[in-house]
Protein backbone atom coordinates (compact mmCIF):
# COMPACT_ATOMS: atom_id res chain seq x y z
CA UNK A 1 0.00 0.00 0.00
CA UNK A 2 1.18 3.80 -1.06
CA UNK A 3 -1.36 5.72 1.02
CA UNK A 4 -3.89 4.93 3.72
CA UNK A 5 -6.49 7.77 4.73
CA UNK A 6 -8.93 7.78 7.33
CA UNK A 7 -12.68 9.80 6.83
CA UNK A 8 -13.35 12.55 8.89
CA UNK A 9 -15.51 11.02 11.27
CA UNK A 10 -13.47 7.82 11.33
CA UNK A 11 -16.25 5.49 10.01
CA UNK A 12 -14.04 4.54 6.93
CA UNK A 13 -10.63 4.00 5.73
CA UNK A 14 -9.39 4.41 2.01
CA UNK A 15 -5.99 2.81 0.53
CA UNK A 16 -4.45 2.54 -2.42
CA UNK A 17 -2.04 0.18 -4.06
CA UNK A 18 1.22 0.17 -6.50
CA UNK A 19 -1.41 -1.82 -8.63
CA UNK A 20 -3.30 1.14 -9.07
CA UNK A 21 -6.51 -0.28 -6.79
CA UNK A 22 -8.64 2.05 -4.50
CA UNK A 23 -9.57 0.06 -1.48
CA UNK A 24 -12.49 1.63 0.80
CA UNK A 25 -13.65 -0.18 4.29
CA UNK A 26 -16.04 -0.02 6.73
CA UNK A 27 -13.69 0.43 10.18
CA UNK A 28 -16.84 -0.77 12.67
CA UNK A 29 -17.83 -4.07 10.41
CA UNK A 30 -14.61 -4.26 8.67
CA UNK A 31 -16.44 -5.10 5.39
CA UNK A 32 -14.75 -4.04 2.62
CA UNK A 33 -17.11 -1.76 0.35
CA UNK A 34 -15.04 -0.84 -2.85
CA UNK A 35 -12.10 -2.57 -4.87
CA UNK A 36 -11.66 -2.05 -7.64
CA UNK A 37 -8.71 -1.14 -10.15
CA UNK A 38 -8.90 2.52 -10.54
CA UNK A 39 -5.54 3.07 -12.55
CA UNK A 40 -3.47 1.96 -14.98
CA UNK A 41 0.21 1.42 -13.48
CA UNK A 42 2.99 0.50 -15.23
CA UNK A 43 3.86 -2.83 -13.65
CA UNK A 44 7.40 -2.39 -14.77
CA UNK A 45 7.45 0.90 -13.10
CA UNK A 46 10.83 0.49 -11.07
CA UNK A 47 10.80 3.07 -8.13
CA UNK A 48 11.58 6.63 -7.21
CA UNK A 49 10.79 9.67 -5.02
CA UNK A 50 7.02 9.33 -5.18
CA UNK A 51 4.60 6.52 -4.92
CA UNK A 52 2.33 5.94 -8.43
CA UNK A 53 -0.67 5.70 -6.27
CA UNK A 54 -2.17 8.45 -3.55
CA UNK A 55 -5.36 8.61 -2.03
CA UNK A 56 -7.09 11.72 -0.16
CA UNK A 57 -10.51 12.13 1.61
CA UNK A 58 -12.19 15.43 1.20
CA UNK A 59 -13.23 17.22 4.58
CA UNK A 60 -17.16 16.37 4.61
CA UNK A 61 -16.12 12.70 4.49
CA UNK A 62 -17.95 12.09 0.98
CA UNK A 63 -15.94 12.37 -1.75
CA UNK A 64 -11.92 10.97 -1.95
CA UNK A 65 -9.03 12.09 -4.89
CA UNK A 66 -6.66 8.74 -5.95
CA UNK A 67 -4.00 9.27 -8.73
CA UNK A 68 -1.33 7.30 -10.39
CA UNK A 69 1.69 7.16 -12.22
CA UNK A 70 -1.00 6.78 -15.51
CA UNK A 71 -1.35 10.58 -15.48
CA UNK A 72 -5.17 10.60 -13.74
CA UNK A 73 -7.01 11.51 -11.04
CA UNK A 74 -10.32 9.95 -10.01
CA UNK A 75 -13.42 11.14 -7.66
CA UNK A 76 -15.23 8.99 -5.65
CA UNK A 77 -18.06 8.91 -3.76
CA UNK A 78 -18.21 7.06 -0.62
CA UNK A 79 -21.11 6.52 0.57
CA UNK A 80 -22.37 5.20 -2.67
CA UNK A 81 -18.65 3.31 -2.99
CA UNK A 82 -18.21 4.05 -6.55
CA UNK A 83 -16.91 6.35 -9.27
CA UNK A 84 -17.85 9.08 -9.81
CA UNK A 85 -15.82 10.66 -12.76
CA UNK A 86 -12.22 10.41 -13.82
CA UNK A 87 -10.36 13.36 -14.08
CA UNK A 88 -8.19 12.79 -17.87
CA UNK A 89 -5.97 15.78 -18.96
CA UNK A 90 -2.26 15.72 -17.89
CA UNK A 91 0.52 13.93 -20.15
CA UNK A 92 2.08 13.04 -17.59
CA UNK A 93 1.73 11.34 -14.33
CA UNK A 94 -0.15 12.77 -11.29
CA UNK A 95 2.90 13.63 -8.57
CA UNK A 96 0.55 15.35 -6.21
CA UNK A 97 -3.42 15.77 -5.38
CA UNK A 98 -4.96 18.43 -3.16
CA UNK A 99 -8.23 19.77 -2.28
CA UNK A 100 -8.91 23.10 -1.64
CA UNK A 101 -9.97 24.09 1.56
CA UNK A 102 -13.48 24.20 1.07
CA UNK A 103 -13.82 21.03 -0.72
CA UNK A 104 -15.48 22.07 -3.86
CA UNK A 105 -12.52 22.07 -5.99
CA UNK A 106 -9.46 19.64 -6.50
CA UNK A 107 -5.92 20.40 -8.10
CA UNK A 108 -3.26 17.72 -9.32
CA UNK A 109 0.29 18.53 -9.85
CA UNK A 110 2.23 16.54 -12.83
CA UNK A 111 5.49 15.17 -13.79
CA UNK A 112 8.41 12.34 -13.46
CA UNK A 113 8.07 10.20 -10.41
CA UNK A 114 12.05 9.70 -10.25
CA UNK A 115 15.70 11.62 -11.21
CA UNK A 116 16.53 8.65 -13.42
CA UNK A 117 14.72 10.33 -16.52
CA UNK A 118 14.65 14.06 -18.05
CA UNK A 119 11.44 16.23 -16.53
CA UNK A 120 8.72 15.42 -18.62
CA UNK A 121 6.83 18.21 -20.89
CA UNK A 122 3.33 18.16 -18.61
CA UNK A 123 4.71 20.05 -15.17
CA UNK A 124 1.44 21.72 -14.37
CA UNK A 125 -1.18 22.31 -12.04
CA UNK A 126 -4.56 21.82 -12.80
CA UNK A 127 -7.80 23.01 -10.82
CA UNK A 128 -10.95 20.64 -11.61
CA UNK A 129 -14.57 21.39 -9.95
CA UNK A 130 -15.67 18.17 -7.63
CA UNK A 131 -19.04 17.98 -8.34
CA UNK A 132 -19.06 18.77 -12.17
CA UNK A 133 -15.55 17.11 -13.04
CA UNK A 134 -14.87 20.11 -15.03
CA UNK A 135 -11.37 21.29 -15.93
CA UNK A 136 -11.57 24.92 -14.67
CA UNK A 137 -8.00 25.94 -15.09
CA UNK A 138 -4.44 24.98 -15.99
CA UNK A 139 -1.64 26.71 -14.01
CA UNK A 140 1.64 26.71 -16.08
CA UNK A 141 4.91 27.44 -15.25
CA UNK A 142 6.74 24.62 -13.12
CA UNK A 143 9.70 22.67 -15.39
CA UNK A 144 9.50 20.06 -13.18
CA UNK A 145 7.79 17.90 -11.25
CA UNK A 146 5.28 19.66 -8.99
CA UNK A 147 5.64 17.83 -5.19
CA UNK A 148 4.22 20.67 -2.42
CA UNK A 149 1.26 22.49 -2.74
CA UNK A 150 0.05 24.72 0.87
CA UNK A 151 -2.73 27.00 0.64
CA UNK A 152 -3.08 30.25 3.01
CA UNK A 153 -5.39 30.27 5.84
CA UNK A 154 -8.81 31.63 4.00
CA UNK A 155 -7.85 29.68 0.64
CA UNK A 156 -7.51 32.63 -1.18
CA UNK A 157 -3.52 32.33 -2.58
CA UNK A 158 -1.56 28.99 -3.13
CA UNK A 159 2.12 27.89 -2.86
CA UNK A 160 3.21 25.30 -5.37
CA UNK A 161 6.93 24.09 -5.20
CA UNK A 162 8.84 22.07 -7.86
CA UNK A 163 11.82 19.76 -9.16
CA UNK A 164 12.98 23.04 -10.93
CA UNK A 165 14.12 24.50 -7.60
CA UNK A 166 11.28 27.10 -7.84
CA UNK A 167 8.15 28.67 -5.95
CA UNK A 168 4.97 30.07 -7.36
CA UNK A 169 2.21 32.42 -5.80
CA UNK A 170 -1.04 31.79 -7.27
CA UNK A 171 -4.07 34.37 -6.59
CA UNK A 172 -6.98 31.68 -6.46
CA UNK A 173 -9.79 34.03 -7.62
CA UNK A 174 -7.83 35.19 -10.52
CA UNK A 175 -5.25 31.94 -11.17
CA UNK A 176 -2.77 34.51 -12.11
CA UNK A 177 0.91 33.84 -11.18
CA UNK A 178 1.45 36.28 -8.34
CA UNK A 179 4.88 36.22 -7.56
CA UNK A 180 7.88 33.32 -8.72
CA UNK A 181 10.95 32.70 -7.04
CA UNK A 182 14.26 30.40 -7.04
CA UNK A 183 14.05 28.74 -3.75
CA UNK A 184 16.29 25.17 -3.98
CA UNK A 185 19.26 24.76 -6.54
CA UNK A 186 18.06 20.64 -6.46
CA UNK A 187 14.41 21.09 -5.91
CA UNK A 188 11.57 21.67 -3.55
CA UNK A 189 10.47 19.01 -0.95
CA UNK A 190 8.38 20.69 1.62
CA UNK A 191 6.79 24.51 2.24
CA UNK A 192 4.60 25.84 4.97
CA UNK A 193 2.76 29.39 5.14
CA UNK A 194 3.02 31.41 8.10
CA UNK A 195 -0.07 32.01 9.87
CA UNK A 196 -0.42 35.12 8.46
CA UNK A 197 0.33 34.36 4.51
CA UNK A 198 3.01 37.12 4.56
CA UNK A 199 6.54 34.65 4.71
CA UNK A 200 6.87 31.26 3.65
CA UNK A 201 9.48 28.51 4.90
CA UNK A 202 10.69 26.15 2.32
CA UNK A 203 12.86 22.69 2.62
CA UNK A 204 15.37 21.41 -0.08
CA UNK A 205 15.81 17.38 -1.36
CA UNK A 206 19.35 18.03 -1.25
CA UNK A 207 20.94 17.37 1.90
CA UNK A 208 23.58 20.31 1.06
CA UNK A 209 20.70 22.94 1.13
CA UNK A 210 19.66 25.27 3.22
CA UNK A 211 15.67 26.07 5.03
CA UNK A 212 15.13 29.17 3.37
CA UNK A 213 12.25 32.05 5.02
CA UNK A 214 10.65 34.28 2.39
CA UNK A 215 9.03 37.76 2.03
CA UNK A 216 6.39 36.49 -0.32
CA UNK A 217 5.66 40.34 -1.26
CA UNK A 218 9.06 40.59 -2.71
CA UNK A 219 10.41 36.66 -3.65
CA UNK A 220 13.47 37.47 -1.16
CA UNK A 221 15.15 35.53 0.85
CA UNK A 222 14.66 36.84 4.59
CA UNK A 223 16.82 34.42 6.24
CA UNK A 224 18.72 31.25 4.88
CA UNK A 225 18.74 28.62 8.10
CA UNK A 226 21.91 26.93 7.28
CA UNK A 227 21.96 23.49 8.90
CA UNK A 228 24.29 20.44 9.15
CA UNK A 229 21.81 18.51 7.08
CA UNK A 230 22.30 14.25 7.56
CA UNK A 231 19.34 14.52 5.41
CA UNK A 232 16.91 16.65 3.23
CA UNK A 233 14.20 18.21 4.70
CA UNK A 234 11.24 15.97 5.47
CA UNK A 235 8.65 18.26 7.37
CA UNK A 236 8.47 21.72 8.48
CA UNK A 237 5.76 23.00 10.28
CA UNK A 238 5.69 26.91 11.68
CA UNK A 239 3.99 27.82 14.71
CA UNK A 240 1.14 29.51 15.56
CA UNK A 241 3.25 32.37 17.01
CA UNK A 242 4.71 32.87 13.36
CA UNK A 243 7.92 33.26 15.06
CA UNK A 244 9.05 30.14 15.54
CA UNK A 245 9.38 26.79 13.02
CA UNK A 246 9.79 23.20 13.67
CA UNK A 247 11.70 21.19 11.37
CA UNK A 248 12.94 17.80 10.57
CA UNK A 249 15.74 17.18 9.03
CA UNK A 250 17.28 14.65 10.39
CA UNK A 251 17.47 16.41 12.99
CA UNK A 252 14.55 17.94 15.04
CA UNK A 253 15.33 21.57 15.01
CA UNK A 254 13.50 24.75 16.71
CA UNK A 255 14.26 27.78 14.63
CA UNK A 256 13.61 31.60 15.47
CA UNK A 257 12.79 33.05 11.90
CA UNK A 258 13.23 36.56 13.04
CA UNK A 259 16.55 35.91 13.53
CA UNK A 260 16.96 32.86 11.34
CA UNK A 261 18.87 31.60 14.13
CA UNK A 262 18.49 27.46 16.26
CA UNK A 263 16.96 28.18 19.25
CA UNK A 264 17.98 24.03 20.10
CA UNK A 265 18.36 21.01 18.03
CA UNK A 266 16.95 18.04 19.55
CA UNK A 267 18.72 15.31 18.64
CA UNK A 268 18.55 11.52 18.83
CA UNK A 269 20.93 9.21 19.38
CA UNK A 270 22.26 6.77 15.63
CA UNK A 271 19.51 7.31 13.04
CA UNK A 272 18.20 10.45 12.38
CA UNK A 273 14.92 11.82 13.64
CA UNK A 274 11.95 11.64 10.81
CA UNK A 275 8.77 12.74 12.93
CA UNK A 276 8.11 14.57 15.67
CA UNK A 277 4.68 15.46 17.04
CA UNK A 278 3.96 18.16 19.48
CA UNK A 279 1.65 18.35 22.71
CA UNK A 280 -1.93 20.06 22.35
CA UNK A 281 -0.48 22.71 25.16
CA UNK A 282 2.65 22.40 22.42
CA UNK A 283 4.78 22.79 25.92
CA UNK A 284 6.10 19.76 25.00
CA UNK A 285 7.33 17.60 22.04
CA UNK A 286 7.56 13.99 20.79
CA UNK A 287 10.42 13.00 18.85
CA UNK A 288 11.19 9.60 16.90
CA UNK A 289 14.44 8.31 15.59
CA UNK A 290 16.36 5.48 16.99
CA UNK A 291 14.49 6.25 20.36
CA UNK A 292 11.66 7.85 21.06
CA UNK A 293 11.48 10.89 23.94
CA UNK A 294 9.30 14.05 25.34
CA UNK A 295 11.18 17.12 25.57
CA UNK A 296 10.07 19.86 27.68
CA UNK A 297 10.82 23.08 25.26
CA UNK A 298 10.10 25.11 28.43
CA UNK A 299 12.72 23.73 30.01
CA UNK A 300 14.20 22.20 27.39
CA UNK A 301 14.92 19.67 29.21
CA UNK A 302 14.47 15.74 28.14
CA UNK A 303 11.00 14.43 30.02
CA UNK A 304 11.14 10.97 29.62
CA UNK A 305 12.62 8.63 27.34
CA UNK A 306 9.99 5.99 26.40
CA UNK A 307 11.65 3.16 24.46
CA UNK A 308 15.04 2.51 22.26
CA UNK A 309 12.86 1.14 19.67
CA UNK A 310 11.86 2.57 16.96
CA UNK A 311 14.73 2.92 14.60
CA UNK A 312 14.96 4.08 10.59
CA UNK A 313 11.52 5.97 9.31
CA UNK A 314 9.54 5.67 12.40
CA UNK A 315 6.69 7.60 12.87
CA UNK A 316 4.76 8.76 15.74
CA UNK A 317 0.98 10.58 15.98
CA UNK A 318 -0.59 11.75 19.49
CA UNK A 319 -4.34 11.89 20.25
CA UNK A 320 -5.68 15.50 20.18
CA UNK A 321 -6.28 15.22 24.13
CA UNK A 322 -2.54 14.03 24.46
CA UNK A 323 -3.00 11.32 26.59
CA UNK A 324 -2.02 8.66 24.23
CA UNK A 325 0.98 8.31 21.93
CA UNK A 326 1.20 5.66 19.27
CA UNK A 327 4.64 5.27 17.11
CA UNK A 328 6.08 2.81 15.25
CA UNK A 329 9.25 0.82 14.64
CA UNK A 330 11.22 0.04 11.80
CA UNK A 331 10.31 -4.07 12.11
CA UNK A 332 6.39 -2.59 11.26
CA UNK A 333 5.24 -2.90 14.73
CA UNK A 334 3.16 -0.31 16.64
CA UNK A 335 3.59 0.45 20.80
CA UNK A 336 0.79 2.72 22.07
CA UNK A 337 1.90 4.84 25.17
CA UNK A 338 0.54 6.06 28.85
CA UNK A 339 2.03 10.40 28.00
CA UNK A 340 1.54 11.11 31.31
CA UNK A 341 3.18 8.09 32.92
CA UNK A 342 5.33 7.04 29.98
CA UNK A 343 4.23 3.48 30.61
CA UNK A 344 3.40 0.90 27.28
CA UNK A 345 -0.17 0.48 27.61
CA UNK A 346 -0.06 -2.13 24.57
CA UNK A 347 2.29 -3.26 21.61
CA UNK A 348 0.97 -4.72 17.94
CA UNK A 349 3.15 -7.30 16.63
CA UNK A 350 2.59 -7.33 12.98
CA UNK A 351 3.40 -9.54 10.44
CA UNK A 352 4.87 -6.66 7.96
CA UNK A 353 8.55 -6.57 7.98
CA UNK A 354 8.20 -3.63 6.04
CA UNK A 355 9.50 0.15 7.41
CA UNK A 356 6.20 2.27 7.87
CA UNK A 357 6.79 5.49 6.69
CA UNK A 358 2.93 6.36 7.54
CA UNK A 359 0.44 5.58 10.51
CA UNK A 360 -2.57 7.09 11.68
CA UNK A 361 -5.26 7.67 14.85
CA UNK A 362 -8.68 8.24 14.48
CA UNK A 363 -9.23 11.50 16.46
CA UNK A 364 -10.35 9.85 19.47
CA UNK A 365 -7.75 7.84 19.59
CA UNK A 366 -9.73 5.05 19.23
CA UNK A 367 -8.41 3.28 15.90
CA UNK A 368 -5.25 3.30 14.28
CA UNK A 369 -4.23 2.16 10.93
CA UNK A 370 -1.01 1.28 9.05
CA UNK A 371 0.46 -0.22 6.21
CA UNK A 372 0.78 -4.37 6.45
CA UNK A 373 2.47 -6.56 4.43
CA UNK A 374 1.61 -7.78 0.89
CA UNK A 375 -0.69 -5.52 -0.29
CA UNK A 376 -2.93 -5.52 3.52
CA UNK A 377 -4.12 -2.65 5.70
CA UNK A 378 -4.26 -3.23 9.53
CA UNK A 379 -6.67 -1.59 11.68
CA UNK A 380 -6.19 -1.56 15.57
CA UNK A 381 -8.06 -1.63 18.33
Amino acid sequence: LTSVAFSSDGSKALAADWAGRVLLWDLETGAQLLHIHGHQVNVNWTGGHIPPANAVIASSGRQALSSAGDGTLVGWDLHDAGEIRRFEGHDAPVSTVRFTLDGKYALTGSGRLNFSIPPLEDNTIKLWEVESGALIHTFEGHTDTVLPIDFNQNGTRMLSGSWDGSVKLWDMATWDEILSFHAHEWGVYTLSFSPDGRRAITGPVAEQDSLILWDLETGEPIHRILIDFPNNATKVEINPDGVTAFATTGDLVLVDLESGQFIHKYSTVGDPSYDFALSPDRKSVFIIGDELVEWDLETDQLIRKFWEHAGSRSQVEITPDGRLLLSSDAAGNLYLWDTQTGDQLHSFKSDNTDTMFFIDMTSDGRYAITPGGHGSAILWD
